[in-house]
């Protein structure tokens, strides 16, 4: 567990992926991060308001798209 406090408390950015936003520990992590945050799953977790950026649908189907989107961000590429 400590290695996954020191990680969240340098990470840029963090997503969870599927969760409901209820078991804990993993429900807070998103409350420990000065991460940009995002949720990708089939629906709204019960801490939706945690994140900064939520991403409803299929998982196999969004993250493809959303690290596509976060490469070219990082090459410099104008994305919108």
């Amino acid at each position: 567990m400590d290695r996954v406090v020191r990680t969240l408390e340098v990470c840029t950015v963090f997503i969870a992926i599927g969760t409901s936003g209820v078991v804990e520990p993993a429900a807070s992590f998103v409350g420990q991060t000065k991460a940009r945050t995002m949720y990708v799953g089939p629906e709204e977790p019960l801490n939706l308001a945690s994140f900064d950026e939520t991403f409803e649908g299929k998982a196999g189907e969004l993250l493809p798209t959303l690290f596509d989107v976060a490469a070219d961000q990082v090459a410099g590429k104008n994305v919108s």
